[in-house]
This record gives C-alpha cells, sequence and structure tokens, in this order.
C-alpha cells in the first residue's frame, strides 16, 4: 500500500485519549453538533465504538480522531452527515445497515481489519454493507488495510472513492449508486487509486458514470451483470495521466452501459471480457496517437453476444490473444485500425473472431497486425469493411492466419489494398453490396500478399471486384461467384506492381457484368472458366508498354507488346462459359492447354500473338464454340505438341472472320471437324495439317490462294473435304478450279491404296512434272506415315488371324497385286484421257485432229481408199476376156477398178470416209462405200503400215473414246458439285 498522506494525524498525546463509551454516550444523549466537535475532535479511543442501533439527528464530524478499537454503526441512523475526515480506524469501520441522511465523508481515513470479519477470505477494513446514503459517500484517499465492502449498499448520490489505496478487494456487489462512481486521477498531481485486490461490482447499478481512469488494481475488474447509467470509463487519454492498470481481468459478462465503455490507454494483464454486455454509444479501447498511452490486453478481448449501440474502438489497441466478437451487435463502426505512422499500429496477438457479428457502421482494420486468423464468417457489416493500407507511410495491415469471410454479408465495400495475409483469403458465400479490392496501382503503394488462395466460391459482389498488382501465392478461385462490376486482376499502369497467381484460376459458373482483365498478370496454373458468363468481354492479353491500360478495352488493342506485362499461365479452361462482349488473350503465354470448349462469345476472340506450350491435350481446344463476331489467332506460336493437336475447332460455329495460324516449325493441327465457320483466313505460308470433315465456311482465304496447298493437308482423307471445296469454287465461278478439286480428290483417294513402287510412278506422272517440291514433299511424307503405320499394324493383324486366312492371303496376294495394278491402270487412263470426266475437250481434240488427219490422208491419195461393194459378174468376165492366160492379173485388174478415180475423188468424199473410220458406229446409219484399202500410208511416219490397219487402229480406239467422250460431256462419269 502507497505510504500515508503526510496530513493524516499522528498518534495523540497520553491526555487525549478517551474510552470509546464516552462517545457512545454522547450521540445516544444527542449532544449537538458544535459541542460534540469541540469535546471529541482530534481525540483518541480506546476500546470499540459502537453506535449499533442508535439515532443522531444532527450532523456528526469527527476530524482528526484514532479509533483504536473498532468504531461499529450497524444500523444506525444519522439524520443529517456523517463526516470521519481524516481519521484513524486501527480496527476498521463499520456501517452495516446504517441510514444517513445527509453525506457520508471518510475521505483521507486511515483503516485496519477488523477483528473477525471477512469477505471473500479477506480481512475486512471498510464494512458499508446495505447502508444507505442520501447524499455523496466520499472514500478519497482512503489507506486501507483490508477489504472494502459497499455490497448491496444504496447511494442516492455519488461515490467519489479517487485516491484511495486498498491491500485487498473493493467490493460494490450489488450496490445502488444514484450519481456517478469515481475511483480515477485524471492527472500526475492527483494521487492515483490503488486497488491491491479485485473491484466487484457484480449486479452493481450506477445511474451515473463508472470512472476508473488511472487506476491501479491488482486483481480484476469485475463489473458483471452491472448497470451504468452513462459512462463507464478505465481510461488515460495522454502521457500525463496516469494508465489504469489492471492486474487481472475486466468482467462485464451481462453488463449494461447507457454511455460509452472507455479503456483507452488502459493496461489489462489479463481478458477484457464483454460477453453478452451492452454498451449504449461507444466501446473504446484506443490511442490515436503516439502522445496517448497504448492501451494494452495480457489477455483477450471478449465481446461473445455483447450489444452497443454505437462504435467499438480499438485503434491502436495491443491484445495478446485473440478479439473475439462472436454473435454481437454493434451500432457504430468497428475500428481496430492506424491510418499514419503516428498513430500507433494495432496489434492482436491471436486471432481475431466475428462469426455472427452485427456491425451497423464499418469494419475497420486497416494497418492492423493480427497474428492469426481475421475470422468474419457470417457477420453482417453495414458499410464498409477495410483492412487496407493507404500508402507507404501508413502501417500496412498483416494478417498471420488466414482472413474468414463465409457467408458474411458487407453492405458497402470490402477493401484488403496493401495487406498481407499470411493464409487464404475466404470469401465464399459472402456478399459484398459495393467494391472488393485487393490492388496495388502505383509503387507506392504496398502490393497485397496473400500467403494462400483467394477462396470466392458462391460470393456475390454487387460493384466491381479488383485484384491489380496482387500477389497470390496459391490459386484464386471465384467457383459460381457473381460479380456485378468488372472483375479485375490486371496490371494497371507500366511501373505499377504485377498481379502473380501461385496456382490455377477458376471462374467456373460465375457470372461478371462488367470487364473481366488478367492484362499483363501471371498465373502459374490452368486459367480455368467453365460454364462462365463474362458480359463485358474477357482480357488475358498483354499489356503495353507505353500506354496505360484502363478499365474502358472498348477502344482499340494496344499494339506494343510489353514483354514485362505478357500474361502468363499454365493453362486456361474456359468450357461453357459465355462472354457476352470480347474476349482477349493476345500477348497470353501458357504451358498447358487453352480449353474454349462449349464457350459462347457475343463479340470477338482476339488471341494474336500468344505462345502456347502444350501438354499432352493439345495447345487449344475449342470444339462447340461459338462466337457471334471474329476470331483472330494471328501471329500463335505453338512448341510442338505431343499428339500433334494445335487448335480443335470441331463443330464449332463463328459468324465473322475466322484468323487460323499457319503453325511453323510445329507439328500441331487444326481440327475443323464439322466447323461453321464465317470468313477464314490462315496467316503464313506453310499450313498446318487440318482435319475438316463436315467443314463449312461462307469464304475460304489462303496463302497464295492454294486450296489444293489445304487440301493436301487435310487429315484424314475424306471426300467430303474436296466436295466442299468444289462446290465453294463453283458458288464463285471458278469451275476449271473446282475440277482441279475433284481431280486432285480421286488422285489422293487412288494413291491411298498403291504400294509404294505404283506410289512412285503416279507421282511422276501426275505431281513432279508440275507441281512444287514442297507439294510432293508432303504427299510423299504423308504416304510414309501411312506405310509406317501399316508396318506398325502388320504384326498385330497377322497375330489375330488364323493359319488358314494366312494361307489364302498368301495364294491370293499375287492375283489381288495384279487387279491393283489393272485398277491403278484404269483410273489413270481415266484421268489422262478425260480428267475423269472434267476433261472431255481432251477427247473432243483426239477425235477431231484423227478425223482430220485421215481426212488428209486419204485426200491426198485416192489409193487409200476401195470400193466397200463386191464386183458384179460384168466386171470379172471383162477381166478374164483381157488376161485370158493371166487369172490373176485379171483379179488385180478387178481391184484397180474399184479404187476410185483421180478425177472422180474429192474433199468431201474423203472427209466422208475419215467419219466413218472416226465414228465407226455411225455405219449403220449411213451404209457402205468408200472404205480404207490395203496400200501403204504414203505418210512417212506411218509408210510402214496399212491404210486399211491404220483405220481399224482407229476406230477400235474411238469405240473407247466416243462413248467415253459422250459420258463425260453428259455428266454421267462424275457427279459434280452442287
Amino acid at each position: 500500500m502507497s505510504e500515508s498522506p503526510t496530513n493524516l494525524v499522528s498518534v495523540p498525546a497520553p491526555e487525549n485519549v478517551l474510552p470509546g463509551e464516552s462517545l457512545r454516550e454522547a450521540i445516544q444523549n444527542r449532544v449537538p453538533t458544535a459541542a460534540l466537535i469541540d469535546r471529541f475532535g482530534g481525540q483518541t479511543f480506546v476500546g470499540n465504538v459502537d453506535l449499533t442501533g442508535l439515532e443522531y439527528p444532527y450532523r456528526l464530524v469527527l476530524h482528526n480522531c484514532v479509533f483504536r478499537g473498532q468504531f461499529k454503526a450497524d444500523g444506525a441512523r444519522f439524520g443529517n452527515t456523517l463526516e470521519l475526515t481524516n481519521c484513524k480506524f486501527e480496527e476498521g469501520v463499520a456501517l452495516d445497515g446504517a441510514e444517513v441522511e445527509g453525506e457520508l465523508t471518510l475521505k483521507l481515513v486511515q483503516a485496519g481489519p477488523i477483528p473477525g470479519e471477512m469477505s471473500e477470505n479477506q480481512p475486512v477494513a471498510i464494512s458499508l454493507r446495505q447502508v444507505r446514503v442520501q447524499r455523496n459517500l466520499s472514500l478519497e484517499q482512503a489507506r486501507v488495510t483490508g477489504a472494502v465492502v459497499l455490497a448491496e449498499a444504496h447511494f442516492d448520490s455519488q461515490v467519489i472513492i479517487n485516491g484511495i489505496a486498498t491491500t485487498q478487494d473493493l467490493n460494490f456487489q450489488g450496490c445502488e449508486v444514484g450519481g456517478s462512481l469515481m475511483c480515477r486521477s485524471l492527472n500526475s498531481s492527483e494521487p492515483r487509486p490503488e486497488i491491491g485486490g479485485m473491484v466487484w461490482m457484480l449486479g452493481a447499478k450506477v445511474s451515473g458514470s463508472a470512472d476508473f481512469s488511472g487506476a491501479k488494481i491488482a486483481g480484476d475488474l469485475n463489473l458483471q451483470n452491472c448497470e451504468v447509467g452513462t459512462e463507464l470509463m478505465c481510461r488515460s487519454l495522454n502521457s500525463s495521466a496516469p494508465r489504469p492498470e489492471i492486474g487481472g481481468m475486466v468482467w462485464m459478462s451481462g453488463a449494461k452501459v447507457s454511455g460509452s465503455a472507455n479503456f483507452s490507454g488502459a493496461k489489462i494483464a489479463g481478458d477484457l471480457n464483454l460477453q453478452g454486455c451492452e454498451v449504449g454509444t461507444e466501446l473504446l479501447c484506443r490511442s490515436l496517437n503516439s502522445s496517448a498511452p497504448q492501451p494494452e490486453i495480457g489477455g483477450e478481448v471478449g465481446m461473445r453476444g455483447a450489444k452497443g449501440s454505437g462504435a467499438a474502438d480499438f485503434n491502436g489497441g495491443k491484445i495478446a490473444r485473440d478479439l473475439n466478437l462472436q454473435n454481437c451487435e454493434v451500432g457504430g463502426s468497428l475500428m481496430c485500425r492506424s491510418l499514419n505512422s503516428s498513430a500507433p499500429q494495432p496489434e492482436i496477438g491471436g486471432k481475431v473472431w466475428m462469426l455472427g457479428a452485427k456491425v451497423s457502421g464499418s469494419a475497420d482494420f486497416s494497418g492492423a497486425k493480427i497474428a492469426g486468423d481475421l475470422n468474419l464468417q457470417n457477420c453482417e457489416v453495414g458499410t464498409e469493411l477495410l483492412c487496407r493500407s493507404l500508402n507507404s507511410s501508413a502501417p500496412r495491415p498483416e494478417i498471420g492466419g488466414m482472413v474468414w469471410m463465409s457467408g458474411a454479408k458487407v453492405s458497402g465495400s470490402a477493401n484488403f489494398n496493401g495487406a498481407k495475409i499470411a493464409g487464404d483469403l475466404n470469401l465464399q458465400g459472402c456478399e459484398v453490396g459495393g467494391s472488393l479490392t485487393c490492388r496495388s496501382r502505383s509503387s507506392s503503394e504496398p502490393q497485397p500478399e496473400i500467403g494462400g488462395m483467394v477462396w470466392m466460391s458462391g460470393a456475390k459482389v454487387s460493384g466491381s471486384a479488383n485484384f491489380s498488382g496482387a500477389k497470390i501465392t496459391r490459386s484464386l478461385d471465384l467457383l459460381n461467384a457473381a460479380i456485378g462490376g468488372s472483375f479485375l486482376a490486371d496490371r494497371s499502369k507500366p511501373f505499377a506492381p504485377r498481379t502473380t497467381i501461385g496456382a490455377f484460376v477458376r471462374f467456373d459458373g460465375a457470372r461478371v457484368e462488367g470487364v473481366t482483365s488478367f492484362v499483363g498478370a501471371e498465373i502459374k496454373g490452368v486459367f480455368r472458366a467453365v460454364r462462365a458468363e463474362f458480359d463485358d468481354g474477357l482480357f488475358l492479353s498483354a499489356g503495353s508498354g507505353s500506354a496505360e491500360i484502363s478499365s474502358e478495352y472498348s477502344g482499340g488493342q494496344a499494339t506494343a507488346i510489353d514483354v514485362e506485362t505478357r500474361p502468363v499461365t499454365c493453362g486456361l479452361n474456359l468450357s461453357h462459359s459465355q462472354v457476352n462482349a470480347r474476349l482477349v488473350i493476345s500477348g497470353l503465354e501458357s504451358s498447358g492447354p487453352v480449353n474454349l470448349h462449349g464457350l459462347r462469345i457475343e463479340g470477338d476472340l482476339e488471341a494474336q500473338s500468344t505462345k502456347l506450350h502444350p501438354t499432352a491435350l493439345g495447345p487449344v481446344i475449342a470444339n462447340n464454340m461459338k462466337v457471334s463476331g471474329s476470331v483472330d489467332f494471328t501471329d500463335v506460336h505453338i512448341n510442338p505438341t505431343p499428339i500433334g493437336i494445335g487448335f480443335d475447332l470441331s463443330f464449332a460455329e463463328i459468324q465473322g472472320d475466322c484468323r487460323l495460324p499457319c503453325i511453323e516449325g510445329g507439328t500441331a493441327s487444326i481440327i475443323l471437324y464439322h466447323a461453321n465457320l464465317g470468313e477464314v483466313r490462315f496467316a503464313g505460308s506453310n499450313l498446318p495439317e487440318i482435319t475438316a470433315d463436315g467443314m463449312t465456311f461462307r469464304r475460304l482465304i489462303l496463302p497464295g490462294d492454294d486450296f489444293i496447298a489445304f487440301l493436301d493437308r487435310t487429315i484424314p482423307f475424306q471426300k467430303s473435304n474436296y466436295r466442299v471445296m468444289e462446290k465453294h469454287l463453283r458458288d464463285l465461278g471458278r469451275d476449271q478450279d473446282a475440277d482441279l478439286v475433284y481431280r486432285e480428290m480421286l488422285r489422293r483417294d487412288r494413291r491411298g491404296e498403291l504400294g509404294r513402287m505404283l506410289f512412285w510412278i503416279d507421282m511422276a506422272l501426275f505431281v513432279w512434272p508440275f507441281e512444287t517440291r514442297a507439294r510432293a514433299g508432303r504427299l510423299r511424307s504423308e504416304k510414309d506415315k501411312q506405310l509406317q503405320v501399316q508396318e506398325q499394324l502388320a504384326p498385330l493383324v497377322a497375330e489375330g488371324t488364323t493359319r488358314s486366312a494366312r494361307i489364302r492371303r498368301r495364294t491370293g496376294q499375287a492375283g489381288t497385286k495384279c487387279l491393283d495394278f489393272f485398277s491403278w491402270l484404269g483410273t489413270v487412263f481415266l484421268d489422262v484421257t478425260t480428267g475423269h470426266g472434267t476433261r472431255s475437250h481432251r477427247l473432243r481434240a483426239y477425235l477431231l485432229i484423227v478425223f482430220f488427219v485421215l481426212t488428209w490422208l486419204f485426200y491426198t491419195d485416192p489409193l487409200s481408199v476401195k470400193r466397200a461393194t463386191t464386183p458384179t459378174t460384168g466386171d470379172v468376165s471383162a477381166a478374164l476376156t483381157a488376161y485370158p492366160n493371166e487369172p490373176d492379173k485379171a483379179l488385180d485388174r478387178v481391184d484397180v477398178k474399184l479404187h476410185p478415180k483421180t478425177d472422180d475423188w474429192g474433199f468431201w468424199e474423203a472427209s466422208f470416209t475419215a467419219f466413218r473410220v472416226t465414228f465407226p458406229m455411225l455405219k449403220i446409219v449411213t451404209g457402205k462405200d468408200w472404205e480404207p484399202s490395203d496400200e501403204r500410208v504414203k505418210w512417212w511416219p506411218l509408210s510402214w503400215m496399212k491404210y486399211e490397219t491404220l483405220a481399224g487402229i482407229i476406230s477400235s480406239l474411238s469405240y473407247i473414246a466416243v462413248p467415253l467422250f459422250l459420258v463425260s460431256v453428259s455428266g454421267l462419269l462424275k457427279r459434280r458439285g452442287e
């Protein structure tokens, strides 16, 4: 206990000693106040002073007295003030049940323990149980060796115990104070109250304020179930005022404080327990600047189920353990912040629990340092949730664990700008009425750091969600989330921090009504957005090295790609998503596949200059994708793929332009199986392998307009691909090109069944003499692959075939090869002669040339023909008469007469004969006249042949050429594309 004040009475001289009974008799005889003061003032009383049950109608004033025995006035009634100032009670004071109609003043007293009187196993020095005082109670600067008990006492006015010093408890249990209760020291000139034990106020009622400012309490401050009419104060506002020190806990369970509860600057060794209490206005446990002492809580702050109509302010507070606000209600704002370097940083040594809490105003943890989790599950915040750092000079919030907001509701915005969170940022199922920000826009703003994941599964954000410049160690998960504005995780400015995400990004089932931008972001996992919907576009493009990238993406796209801002990801999965504007992934660099399966885009898809390092799944999977605008994959770079798939656009529907890359130096292919495309363009010079079965398009623009090269690259070979191309060319009026497509279709079909030898012969006939080396190389490579596959499958086929079947195959092998040869020969013949019905002019030219040559031969040599009729009997008789002894000459003479005479032989006779030879099937119609003779042809190249032999050969060929010509002209030889 502190030293006794100097103004206390010293040990009196022996002549001033009076028996205690003398004071009792004087009071019992109702000696007036003045006489009583004159007679007993400054006296020493030996023995007990027992005033039990007495009534005294006047003021009882005794100053500077010493009571060697017990001062006892239980049940006494004092009609006016009872004033025992600066007295010493060696065996304590007992006024249990007494009534004082005036003031009760025990100012500057010294009290020892009452013999045999115990409370809570402690000796009692001043006992005022059930006392009733109509005016003030004053125990200012009292020095008490023992406990002070005021249990169930009733004070109509104030209780003033400023500067009191006790070695044991101060007990106000169940008492009632009509005014204020003051146990305070406001500055260094005032002695501070010192309580050696606990302060008990269980069930107490204080109509005014309860003030423990500057008090030093060795034990607990127990205010359970008490009621305070105005303010509860245990504070120190500046360095000149003593700070309150509580050696134990502060218990306020079930307490009701109509005004504010202020623990600013307090030092509490144990817990600050406010469970179930009610505070009418503010709860303050703060330090606003460096001159104000920092409140220190050695345990936890427990506010489970507490209710406060005003703010709860823990600014600058230092809490060794948890800050527990589970299921509490805060009518104003909840503040645990430090906005600048001059204000102390709040420190929470454990977790912040706000499960089920309701905060009508904002919840502000800006600049706070929390060693454990910040748990806001199922809480409700009426305005904003802030856990931010405004600039480099302001302390950044540090969360040593996770941030839990599952099921939380925030009516305003949620701000985590510059926060450092060691664990996850869990926003699953939460609702944010404004924007959600966790960003850094410049180097002057601290970069947000999330040590774990960002969970937003099922979250609803009415405004924008901004993670620009954030560093997320693990994944960003927005499964089934709904964002009413934009979602930004981009690099807003060239000098701003880059957004980095250490694992996957998932938007499965999410909907973003504004722009979704990851411009310049680095994603080390897969970007998934299965069945997501993006109303105002999705941007995964590279940023600009010279211009600021803002959220206004309706303008032109940046052209200068900055390598440092190239977005990086391990894959992109947007399957079954909906993008209601543009999707931009220009400049994206991905080490995994880009999955756009079932994606719906109500705008353009821009993917220029992307770099893909695919896995076994292939780089771009966009089957069943539907795009109302254009698609641009210009300058896409794809590393060689393990399975050779580069772009899968099967069953895709693209209404606008479709720009596809010519992948150079790789093995990637493009699958356009049953794709419905608008205008298709291939950028570059080397076409990749293409699967185009069932593909339809409005227009096809190829490098060098080389549609044959395009068809050569289609795999596997399908006649339908060629027919679609043929029809497209005929619709454009390019019939010759369409015929070429038809011929190439049959040639490729023919070569697919040939062996290596016939393949080389066929190539020599139709490719090498006319086409480039590049095309010949492609065809040769395709054949080599086919033969290689056949060789690999041959052992498997042989293994699965019975012995008898293998014998049949060996015996019939020679015949099969022979049939294959003649089949190939027939198709080559049709190809050479009529181009499979597309070159009937060749037969027409052949027939005309043969006709005119024969006409010339017959016309120049009358001996080239003879009559086709048999000689008459008169002709034979005349010949025999002329050569009676030479019958052979006679017969020859008959033949000579069968040749036409020179004067009788003309051009029309020769052309008619040539026509009959060229078209022998028409003889039935024209009858017989002249026919080729057995004379030798006079034209020297054919002089070794007779006219009739030449005519026979030509007629035989005509039996093939003429029907073939007619079938070709009629279109029966081929079915033209429609």
